[in-house]
C-alpha cells in the first residue's frame, strides 16, 4: 500500500536506466527539483540530450549497455526504464534487496515509488494518484482542481504564512492555532484586516 510522501530530492542521487521516451518523462518531472540525475542507455531520445544542455550541472548522460553492477547503494532513487519488461523487473529486485528505492516503468506494483498526477503551483502542491486504475481520470482531476487555484489563492496563502510568522513566539500555541484555522477560512480581505487588527493588538500589548 502507498503512502503518499513529499521528499526534498536537492542533491540526491538518481540513476535512470534507459534513455527513450518513457525515461525521459520521467526526467522532465524531476528535473525541476534539482536532483543529480545520472542516465545510463545504449541510445538516447533526442529529448533527453536537450534537456542535458539544459540542466547541464544536474544531468550526466552515459552511453553504455546495462550492467547489474550500475546499480549501488549511492542512488537514492532508480528508475528502470528499458525497453525489456524482464530486464527492469530484475533492476527492480535488486534495488529493492540494497534497499534503494526503485520505480519500475514496466510494471508500477513491482516497485516502491509511483508518479502521480501532480500539481505544482508555487506553494500549493497537489498529488492526484488512482492506484494505477485510471491515469486519465488522475488527469482529469488534476485539471479540475487546477481551475480553483487562481491567484487569488495564492495571495490568500502568501498572506496566510506572512500571518504565521508574524504570530511565531509572538503569542501561546493554542491561541495562535486558534487565529490561523479562523484566517484560513476567511477571503483575502478579511485576512489584510486580521493582520492590521493583530499588529496593532500585539503592540499595543508590548507598550504595557
Amino acid at each position: 500500500m502507498n503512502f503518499p510522501l513529499m521528499i526534498d530530492l536537492k542533491n540526491k542521487n538518481i540513476l535512470v536506466l534507459g534513455g527513450g521516451k518513457m525515461a525521459c518523462k520521467r526526467i522532465k518531472k524531476l528535473i525541476k527539483y534539482e536532483p543529480n540525475i545520472k542516465i545510463i542507455a545504449k541510445e538516447f531520445d533526442d529529448k533527453i540530450f536537450k534537456l542535458q544542455e539544459k540542466y547541464y550541472k544536474n544531468i550526466t548522460i552515459v552511453k553504455k549497455t546495462y550492467d547489474k553492477k550500475f546499480i549501488d547503494k549511492s542512488y537514492f532513487l532508480i528508475i528502470a526504464a528499458l525497453n525489456d519488461k524482464k530486464l527492469n523487473e530484475e533492476i527492480s529486485q535488486i534495488a529493492s534487496e540494497k534497499n534503494i528505492l526503485i520505480n519500475n516503468m514496466s510494471d508500477f506494483k513491482n516497485g516502491d515509488v509511483i508518479f502521480p498526477a501532480f500539481l505544482d503551483e508555487e506553494d500549493i502542491k497537489i498529488s492526484i494518484c488512482t492506484s494505477g486504475g485510471s491515469p486519465s481520470l488522475s488527469k482529469q482531476l488534476k485539471k479540475e482542481i487546477k481551475k480553483l487555484i487562481d491567484d487569488e489563492l495564492k495571495d490568500k496563502l502568501r498572506e496566510l504564512k506572512e500571518l504565521r510568522c508574524f504570530l511565531k513566539n509572538k503569542l501561546d500555541e493554542d491561541k495562535r492555532h486558534k487565529i490561523l484555522k479562523k484566517a484560513s477560512k476567511m477571503n483575502l480581505k478579511e485576512i489584510l484586516d486580521l493582520k492590521k487588527e493583530l499588529k496593532h493588538e500585539i503592540e499595543d500589548w508590548n507598550k504595557r
